[in-house]
């Protein structure tokens, strides 16, 4: 049940509302993460619960029917848990952009655990302890219920200490940014500080529960406890690294967002944090290795002597009596103990365990290690009806451990100091070349001029300072570049006759001439604003909207004829494009005013000149046409009627010609009517050739 509550805690965190690590690129304020389904996430999660508890629930029958695991068992299911956590991990690693900054703080917890207490951990536990049957089995059920446990309360309590930074990622405010910053900056430290501390409370609980419930041995829970600070510290370096990069871009965000005056994290003190765990953590894994090979060591020189001994003693004498008398030559130590016994005998020893006893009663020659309450050494040989047992204790013999420690003490000193020396010399060379360029630039920044610092280490850093100096010498010349282009394009849009306005994507005006004050009549003032040139227009034109809209691409080019006061403007709006990228929009204002008072000028002429010559054309059409009809006696003259004819076809030409004027301009107006008729093409023809 505490497994199923704690896992299902996972999957709701991951759905709550925050950020993601893409809000630095936006404006400063409450980011939401990328939308989208995070159903694999789910789906995954869902396999990992099930998984988990299936293996609580066979570790808890085990210890109910007695059942026993083996190092096999352990391994089985740790590698099944360390397969679903890591599809688990992969699937929540491609859909991160779509889980909140929490979520993401949490499952860089689960990770740590899963990865490092059921892949990591029985791997260190195989190379430092020894466990018996049922001490491997209680083993187990703390591996698969107390440290998700455990590790749960640690989460949970992450949880809790992360929402100080929580409620600024939702709300893109806080009160007190210098306290938040601090916070942010101390908070891979506090992970560290919590995770050695669970860690160390749990494989102590782990150590008292096999001691209490199996007389676990002294010295094997000590290593064990020592197992557990070995692991913290590794984890804590996992999660010190994860955490700090996850948390960088909110520290870089809180920074830019109020103009914050902080001393950054210093890369020198992440060098140096790195190298002492891992240094510590290794020295106490080599300890407790060192440790469980010296034990080894003893067992085996302890039952290859106590043998060797039983065997020349057994061949030296014939009867029982001088058997027993020969016994007390042993060296078995402080608390040995030497039995000659028949072989139906039982083992005299009272504090060992029940398999000790029944392995012992039915062979007649080994070596049994009993691992209750404390290690023992049983070996036993049989000659005849007699059998002569030897049970010691190796503890007894580890006086060299102690000459062996303190070595192992003075040598991890020796690799403390040589590790802080070496971090230390490293982290002033690294630091000096750095500070020198940090130094050069912001000289730069104050002088205009980059002098490349003094930086001869002959490594990354030497080439890092010239390539510096050739970029900072090529973006020099190339700013040079760009201010005489920008002088000539700003001397272009001065001269244009047109109005000439650039905006950006959100419609802040970033270049505009003169002329859009002339043409507007406006008094310059610092800089124009939409609002401004809209009011102009009165309301006529929404140009800001127009703007956006062309900026979201909904248009690719809009063009408007509006009035301002007196004047008449065409404006043009389109899109400025780069690399298939709308960065903003370019607006042409051109008075039209004059066009527009020509074009109606234009059509009035031809309005009036059309009707003042159909009246005369019209009475010259109309008497040539009377003369033709009553006057035929005075035309009998072929010359005269041929020029009376020429005059009133003439006449009815220039009328037409006049039509085509005023349908010309209904062309214009766009109110001309057209009807199609069927006509001679001779007929014209022979109309064209009469007039040349």
């Amino acid at each position: 049940m505490y497994q199923s509550c704690y896992a299902s805690v996972i999957l709701l965190l991951m759905t709550k509302t925050s950020v993601g690590s893409k809000a630095l690129d936006q404006h400063f304020g409450p980011v939401k993460p990328e939308p989208g389904s995070i159903l694999p996430v789910w789906l995954t999660g869902g396999l990992l619960i099930f998984t988990v508890m299936a293996a609580g629930a066979y570790t808890f029958t085990s210890l109910l029917q007695g059942r026993q695991f083996d190092w096999g068992d352990l391994a089985l299911w740790s590698f099944i848990l360390a397969l679903v956590n890591a599809v688990f991990l992969l699937t929540a690693w491609q859909y991160r952009h779509r889980l909140s900054t929490r979520a993401q703080v949490f499952i860089l917890d689960w990770a740590g655990t899963s990865v490092w207490y059921w892949t990591l951990g029985p791997l260190y536990q195989f190379l430092t302890i020894t466990f018996n049957t049922p001490q491997l089995t209680l083993n187990a059920f703390a591996f698969f219920w107390e440290v998700p446990i455990v590790g749960g309360m640690s989460f949970l309590l992450g949880q809790i200490m992360f929402r100080p930074v929580h409620r600024y990622l939702i709300t893109g405010h806080t009160d007190d940014p210098d306290k938040l910053y601090r916070f942010i900056s101390g908070f891979p430290i506090a992970v560290v500080i919590r995770t050695v501390f669970f860690t160390a409370v749990g494989y102590a609980a782990g150590a008292w529960q096999l001691s209490y419930f199996t007389d676990f041995p002294k010295i094997e829970a000590l290593k064990m406890f020592g197992n557990g600070i070995v692991l913290s510290l590794f984890l804590a370096l996992f999660y010190y690294l994860a955490v700090n990069q996850l948390l960088g871009w909110i520290r870089t965000r809180l920074r830019r967002q109020y103009n914050l005056q902080v001393v950054q994290q210093q890369f020198y003190k992440k060098v140096f944090s790195v190298v002492m765990l891992v240094t510590m953590g290794c020295l106490l894994l080599m300890v407790l290795v060192g440790i469980q090979s010296f034990q080894s060591v003893i067992k085996d020189q302890l039952v290859t002597t106590a043998q060797a001994e039983m065997r020349t003693t057994i061949m030296a004498v014939e009867t029982k009596t001088q058997l027993e008398s020969q016994k007390e030559r042993f060296e078995l130590g402080e608390r040995g103990q030497t039995w000659v016994l028949s072989p139906r005998d039982d083992l005299p020893a009272t504090n060992v365990l029940p398999e000790t006893k029944a392995r012992f009663e039915s062979q007649l020659n080994g070596v049994v290690e009993d691992r209750k309450d404390d290690i023992k050494i049983i070996v036993f040989e049989t000659y005849g009806d007699q059998k002569m047992v030897s049970l010691i204790y190796p503890a007894d013999f580890y006086g060299a451990l102690n000459n062996i420690m303190w070595l192992l003490v003075i040598g991890g000193v020796f690799v403390a100091a040589l590790a802080l020396v070496v971090t230390t010399l490293f982290n002033r060379i690294m630091t000096r070349a750095t500070t020198r360029l940090i130094d050069a630039v912001e000289q730069a920044e104050r002088t205009g001029v980059y002098i490349a610092p003094p930086i001869h280490t002959g490594d990354e850093f030497e080439t890092l300072s010239d390539a510096y100096k050739t970029f900072i010498d090529q973006t020099h010349e190339r700013t040079e570049q760009l201010h005489e282009e920008r002088a000539r394009l700003q001397a272009s849009i001065e001269s244009l006759s047109l109005g000439f306005i650039m905006t950006d994507i959100d419609n802040k005006i970033i270049v505009s001439n003169h002329a859009v004050s002339q043409i507007l009549d406006a008094p310059r003032h610092g800089s124009w604003d939409l609002s401004d040139i809209e009011s102009r227009f009165k309301g006529t034109l929404a140009l800001a909207k127009i703007c956006q809209d062309i900026v979201q691409n909904k248009h690719h080019q809009v063009k408007h004829e509006v009035s301002a006061g007196s004047k008449i403007l065409r404006v043009l709006v389109a899109p400025i494009t780069a690399t298939e990228k709308i960065i903003g929009t370019v607006i042409l204002i051109q008075d039209i005013t004059e066009e527009k008072v020509l074009a109606r000028s234009k059509d009035e002429f031809f309005s009036i000149a059309s009707h003042e010559l159909r009246t005369p054309l019209t009475a010259i059409r109309g008497n040539t046409s009377m003369i033709q009809q009553y006057y035929p006696e005075q035309l009998k003259d072929p010359s005269l009627a041929e020029m009376v004819n020429d005059i009133h076809d003439s006449s009815i030409r220039l009328i037409q010609i006049v039509n085509d004027f005023l349908d010309l301009s209904r062309l214009e107006q766009g109110r001309m009517v057209y009807q199609r008729s069927a006509f001679k093409i001779d007929k014209v023809i022979e109309d064209v050739l009469y007039e040349m």
